[in-house]
C-alpha cells in the first residue's frame, strides 16, 4: 500500500517539478569541514622571520638605478683616468729654443669629471729664505676653446711663511670661482694663441705683493692643464728656469730645465675610462656602463661599495645582477675587467676575484691568496648573463671557516693597448643579507668573545656573547665599569623610509645592573640622510639633553632590573612624532652607545636584533559558520588577522554573482568578526576576507586563489497539519478537507491526500481544501494521510483516523441494461499508448526507485 502511494506521489513530483524548481536543479550540499587558510606561528620574541623582510639589499645604490646626474651613480665611489698626455715635443710641434719643447694636452667625456694634465719635477727640492726667488719660461697656447671658468692652464707655487700660501698664475683662461684672500693670489698673464710668451717674474716680490710679507720656504712648482671639454687643451712649455739669488734650482741642463734630455720631469699619460648611466637595461629604468678605451695609455676605472656584512652559515648572501659585454675590441691580457670582493673573518683576508673579460693570461695572475672565478658570460659579447652567486658559499668552498666579513666590492676595468676598448654593463645589482648583523647571535663565537656584529674587533672587549640569552643559547653582553664609556655603529646601506614603507626595530633587551649615577646612560641612535637622528633609550639617569640623544624616545621599562623585555618600534611613526613631519629620507648608520661614571656599572643584554620592513597584513584562519547554512541562517565568518599597523579588515560577499557588498569585521584580540545575513534557498553566496595597514598595504585572505562560497540549502521537511476534520473526528455527508503544508526553505513542491492509500487530491500550494462526500463510502474508520515534498526534495507525512457515520437510506432496485458496445474504433491507439506509457513508467519507477540496490 505505502509503495503504492509512494509512485503515485512520485509519479506527481515528476510532473510538477519542472515547474517548481530552479532550472539548474538541487545543489548538493557542501562538506561540513571547516574551511581555513592555515597560519604561521611567531617566534618567542614576536619577529615571524616567515613574513617579514629582514633580509636587504647592500648595495647603495638598489638596482643601480640612482643618479645624480648620468656620469654620477648615487651612493657608489668612482674612480676612472681622464685623457691626459704629456711629451717631449719636437718639429713639427712648437719649440721656442733648441730641438724640443715639452708639451700637454688633455680633454674630458663630461665636464663633472675633467680631465688634467700637469707637468712637475720628479723630485721637489724646497728652499729655505727665497730672499730673491725669480722663475722664467716660455709658454705656447696652441688650442683652447672654452677658456672661460671651463679650460684653463696655470703656473701652481707653494710657499710657507708661518702656513702655506698658494700663487696661482693663469696662461690660459680663467676661473672666476677664485678669489685672492690671505692664503691664495691669482694672477693672468697674456695668453693669445700659437704664439710663444715669456713668464719672467720675481716671485719673492709677488708673493709679498699677495700676503704683505716675505716668504720663509720655497716648496713646489706644477704646471696644471684643466679640462671639462670634449675638444682638447694643449699647451707647450720651453727653457725653465727656477733660480734663488745665486742658487739655481732648475735651469739649462740642470734637472732638464731646457728640456733637451729626459728625465727629472714626471710625466703621466692615461686613456679614458667613462662610466655612464645607459638605458640599455634589462630591468628599471637604468644600467651602468662601463667603457675603457686606450691608445696605448693606461685607461682604468672602477666602482665600489663597503657593505660590512657578516655572512655565516646561518645568514648567507645572494649576490646576484645582470651584465654583457658590450664590446670587446682588440683584446690582450692588459685589458680586462672583474669584480674584486674582499673579506676577512677575525684571523685571515680572502680575496675573490670573478673574472669577467680576460685575455689569454689571468688578469690576477700572482696575487697572494685568492679565489679565481670564471662565471658564466665570460668574455661573452653582445649578449646578457644573469650572475646569481653566493659569496659565502665560493669563500668556503676553498677556506674553512665560521664567518665571512664583506668588507668592500669593487668592480674594475682596464684596457693598455693600441686601439683597444672594453665596454661593460651592469643592471639590477644586489648583495642580499640581513640587514643587521646581530640577529639571534647563534652565530657568534663562544661565550665570552667580542660580538662581531658591529665595528673592528677591540683588544679589551666590552660587548661580548654571553649564554644568559632569551631565545636560543646565546646573546649579547655590553658590561661599563668605573667611568668607561662605549661606542659602535653600523653602517645602513641606503635604507629609504617614507610614508609608504613599514620599518621597523626590534629588539629584546635585559638591564642587568644599573647603578643610577647622574650622566650614566645607554641608547641606540638612528642617523638618517637628512641629517636628523633620534636615540631609543634603555637606561638614563640624568636628562638625556647634551648627552648625544637631543631627540629620543624614553623605553616604557627603561631603567627596570632583572627582566626580559621586546620592543617593536616603527620607526617611520616614532620619526613623525618626533619632528612633526612623515620622513622621506634613508637610515644611514644605527649607533650604540653607552657610559658610567666613576664608581659606577651597567650591565644590558640584548637578544633577536633585527630590522625589517613589514609585509602586508596576515590573514590566518578563515572560518565560517554554519558551512552548509539553512535559508534562516546567518553566517558568522571569523578570520584572525595580524599586522602591527592594521587599519581595517573587511568582509566582501555576493549573492548568485551579483553586486558586492562590505562590512568592517569587528576585533576580539587578534580575531574579526562578520556576520553575513541569511539568504534565499539555493542561493550561491561567494566572499573574502580584506585587511589593509595605515601604510595602504592590502591582503586579501582567499580559500587559496579562489573565493570562499557556500550554498543555502534545505534539509528540513515541509511542517504538516490537517486543519479540518481533527483525528478520530466522526463524519458524514460532505466534509471540507483543509490540509496545510508549510516549507520556509525551499518552499512547496506538492502536497497531496490519501484516503486509505488511495489519493484523494492533491496541490501545488498550501494550504488547500478539498470538499469529500463521505457517502461515496461505506461507513466506518478510514486513515487520512497527508503527504508532501518541497523542492529541495525534503518529505514528510503525517496520518489521522475519522469515522464515517452516514444514515441509512431506502433503496430502488430497478433494471439496467449494460451497454456492450465496444469503444470507437478510432480510440483504441489512443487507449493502447496510454497503457504503453504507463507500464513503462512503472518499470521506469520500480527499476530506477523501488528496487532494491545491491551495497
Amino acid at each position: 500500500m505505502h509503495r503504492h502511494k509512494l509512485i503515485i506521489v512520485i509519479i506527481i513530483f515528476i510532473f510538477i517539478a519542472p515547474y517548481t524548481m530552479r532550472s539548474d536543479g538541487l545543489i548538493a550540499i557542501q562538506d561540513t569541514d571547516t574551511s581555513s587558510i592555515h597560519s604561521v606561528s611567531a617566534l618567542p620574541s614576536g619577529t615571524n622571520l616567515s613574513r617579514v623582510q629582514w633580509r636587504a639589499d647592500h648595495n647603495p645604490n638598489h638596482g643601480l638605478e640612482d643618479w645624480t646626474n648620468t656620469h654620477n651613480p648615487d651612493h657608489l665611489y668612482s674612480y676612472r683616468t681622464t685623457e691626459q698626455y704629456t711629451w717631449y715635443a719636437e718639429n713639427p710641434w712648437p719649440v721656442n729654443e733648441g730641438s724640443r719643447s715639452i708639451g700637454f694636452q688633455a680633454r674630458a667625456i663630461d665636464p663633472l669629471h675633467p680631465s688634467e694634465a700637469d707637468i712637475k719635477q720628479s723630485t721637489q727640492v724646497s728652499e729655505s729664505n727665497p730672499v730673491n726667488l725669480t722663475l722664467n719660461f716660455d709658454y705656447y697656447i696652441d688650442q683652447n676653446e672654452n677658456p672661460a671658468d671651463t679650460n684653463f692652464v696655470y703656473l701652481y707655487l707653494r710657499l710657507n711663511s708661518f702656513g702655506d700660501r698658494h700663487l696661482y698664475y693663469y696662461l690660459s683662461g680663467t676661473d672666476s670661482s677664485k678669489q685672492n684672500s690671505s692664503y691664495y693670489a691669482y694672477f693672468e698673464l697674456e695668453q693669445t694663441e700659437d704664439i710663444w710668451h715669456s713668464f719672467d717674474r720675481n716671485i719673492t716680490e709677488d708673493y709679498y705683493e699677495a700676503f704683505s710679507e716675505y716668504p720663509q720656504q720655497y716648496e713646489y712648482m706644477e704646471y696644471v692643464m684643466h679640462a671639462e671639454t670634449k675638444s682638447y687643451v694643449r699647451a707647450f712649455l720651453d727653457d725653465v728656469n727656477l733660480v734663488n739669488g745665486t742658487n739655481t734650482i732648475v735651469s739649462g741642463s740642470t734637472k732638464n730645465g731646457n728640456f733637451e734630455s729626459t728625465g727629472f720631469w714626471f710625466i703621466s699619460n692615461y686613456d679614458p675610462v667613462d662610466i655612464s648611466r645607459t638605458t640599455l637595461r634589462k630591468e628599471g629604468d637604468y644600467a651602468l656602463n662601463m667603457t675603457a678605451i686606450s691608445n696605448g695609455n693606461r685607461s682604468q676605472g672602477y666602482w665600489e661599495y663597503r657593505p660590512r656584512i657578516r655572512l655565516t652559515p646561518n645568514n648567507s648572501d645572494q649576490f646576484r645582477f645582470w651584465w654583457r659585454i658590450n664590446q670587446y675590441e682588440d683584446a690582450s691580457n692588459n685589458t680586462h675587467a672583474y669584480i674584486n670582493v674582499q673579506c676577512s673573518n677575525a684571523t685571515d683576508e680572502f680575496s675573490l676575484y670573478y673574472i669577467l673579460a680576460s685575455g689569454v693570461e689571468s688578469p690576477v695572475e700572482g696575487y697572494p691568496g685568492i679565489i679565481e672565478i670564471y662565471p658564466e658570460g665570460y668574455n661573452s659579447t653582445s649578449t646578457w648573463t644573469y650572475f646569481n652567486r653566493s659569496i659565502w658559499d665560493d669563500v668556503t668552498q676553498y677556506n674553512q671557516t665560521s664567518e665571512v666579513v664583506v668588507e668592500e666590492i669593487d668592480v674594475r676595468i682596464f684596457a693598455q693597448h693600441d686601439y683597444s676598448r672594453l665596454s661593460l654593463i651592469f643592471d639590477a645589482m644586489e648583495l642580499e643579507a640581513s640587514a643587521l648583523n646581530d640577529r639571534g647571535y647563534e652565530d657568534q663565537p663562544a661565550v665570552g668573545a667580542e660580538i662581531r656584529a658591529w665595528d673592528l674587533p677591540d683588544s679589551d672587549p666590552e660587548f661580548t656573547v654571553t649564554d644568559d640569552a632569551l631565545n636560543g643559547n646565546k646573546a649579547a653582553n655590553l658590561t661599563l665599569t668605573d667611568a668607561a664609556s662605549f661606542y659602535t655603529d653600523q653602517e645602513i646601506p641606503n635604507r629609504r623610509i617614507n610614508q609608504d614603507t613599514e620599518t621597523y626595530l626590534e629588539l629584546s633587551w635585559k638591564l642587568n645592573e644599573f647603578t643610577s649615577q647622574v650622566d650614566e646612560i645607554v641608547f641606540l641612535t638612528l642617523s638618517f640622510e637628512d641629517n636628523n637622528d633620534f636615540a631609543y633609550i634603555f637606561a638614563n639617569e640624568s636628562a638625556v639633553n647634551g648627552e648625544g640623544a637631543e631627540d629620543y624616545i624614553m623605553m616604557p621599562n627603561a631603567n627596570s632590573i632583572g627582566q626580559w623585555y621586546t620592543i617593536q618600534r616603527n620607526i617611520v611613526r616614532d620619526y613623525e612624532s618626533l619632528f612633526g613631519s612623515l620622513p622621506d629620507t634613508a637610515i644611514e648608520y644605527i649607533y650604540f652607545e653607552a657610559s658610567t661614571e666613576a664608581g659606577g656599572r651597567v650591565e644590558i643584554l640584548f637578544d633577536d636584533v633585527y630590522l625589517y620592513d613589514d609585509a602586508s597584513p596576515q590573514i590566518s584562519d578563515v572560518i565560517y559558520s554554519p558551512v552548509a547554512p539553512e535559508a534562516d541562517d546567518c553566517v558568522t565568518v571569523n578570520a584572525s588577522v595580524f599586522d602591527p599597523a592594521l587599519d581595517k579588515v573587511l568582509l566582501h560577499y555576493r549573492i548568485d554573482s551579483g553586486s558586492w557588498y562590505s562590512l568592517e569585521m569587528l576585533p576580539s584580540g587578534s580575531v574579526f568578526s562578520g556576520v553575513i545575513s541569511s539568504q534565499d534557498y539555493d542561493s550561491n553566496v561567494e566572499f573574502y576576507v580584506e585587511a589593509n595597514d595605515t601604510f595602504g598595504k592590502t591582503t586579501t585572505g582567499l580559500n587559496e586563489s579562489v573565493y570562499f562560497q557556500y550554498t543555502v540549502v534545505d534539509t528540513l521537511a515541509p511542517i504538516l497539519q490537517f486543519v479540518n476534520p481533527s483525528d478520530s473526528a466522526t463524519v458524514s455527508g460532505t466534509v471540507e478537507i483543509n490540509a496545510s503544508a508549510i516549507d520556509d526553505g525551499s518552499g512547496l513542491s506538492v502536497l497531496v491526500v490519501f484516503l486509505d492509500g488511495e489519493q484523494l487530491f492533491n496541490s501545488t500550494s498550501s494550504p488547500k481544501t478539498f470538499d469529500w462526500d463521505t457517502t461515496t463510502v461505506e461507513n466506518g474508520e478510514y486513515t487520512l494521510e497527508l503527504m508532501a515534498y518541497d523542492i529541495a526534495g525534503n518529505s514528510d507525512s503525517i496520518e489521522i483516523t475519522v469515522t464515517v457515520q452516514n444514515e441509512a437510506t431506502t433503496t430502488t432496485t430497478t433494471g439496467t441494461t449494460t451497454d456492450t458496445t465496444p469503444p470507437p474504433l478510432d480510440m483504441v491507439p489512443i487507449l493502447i499508448a496510454v497503457a504503453v506509457i504507463a507500464a513503462i513508467a512503472v518499470l521506469v519507477l520500480y527499476f530506477v526507485v523501488l528496487r532494491p540496490r545491491k551495497t
